[in-house]
């Protein structure tokens, strides 16, 4: 498919949640949109982006570098982490660890590709049978750890502030059952 804009390819918005499928070339600035909620729409070419074949949390995030740390427990492992194979993983969603330029990026586009990465990690982590995740969201205002936390509640998961000796106030821990 490549990143050539067609119609019938499929495509997410820059500013909205949601999909859609191209279903009209307007002009050379703006196509019509059906939308996953059934509604047709114009949209601007510019406010669209192009979903290839793979999943759209891996499209949107193969420039993403990885930065999960994945690590086994020490011999000390609670009888808990070895049922669950003692694997903890850590990700950073400091916005500077996932995308090399953003400053042109406006606070609710900030907040939006921290979450989005956040739950593609909480699903890679769920098939890798993860036990615990540390979600390292910073202390700031506190808007990106309200995100997360209203994220997690989509999950059947136990979640806590970290440990505040190793991680102070910004991070959530994520336990898997």
């Amino acid at each position: 498919m490549g990143n050539k804009l067609d119609i019938d390819v499929i495509v997410s918005f820059k500013d909205e949640v949601g999909k859609g499928k191209v279903l009209k070339m307007i002009n050379n600035h703006q196509v019509l949109i059906l939308r996953d909620d059934g509604f047709e729409e114009i949209y601007a070419i510019n406010d669209l982006i192009i979903l290839s074949e793979e999943t759209s949390m891996e499209s949107a995030y193969k420039h993403i570098p990885t930065c999960n740390k994945e690590y086994t427990l020490s011999n000390k492992t609670s009888k808990r982490h070895k049922k669950n194979n003692g694997i903890i993983w850590e990700v950073d969603l400091h916005i500077e660890h996932l995308v090399d330029n953003h400053r042109n990026l406006s606070n609710y586009e900030i907040v939006q590709l921290q979450i989005r990465h956040c739950e593609f990690t909480i699903e890679k982590a769920i098939k890798n049978n993860v036990s615990k995740l540390v979600v390292i969201h910073g202390k700031g205002e506190g808007v990106l750890k309200e995100e997360v936390r209203v994220l997690l509640k989509k999950y059947k998961v136990v979640a806590k502030d970290a440990d505040f000796r190793i991680y102070g106030l910004g991070a959530t821990e994520v336990l898997f059952y």
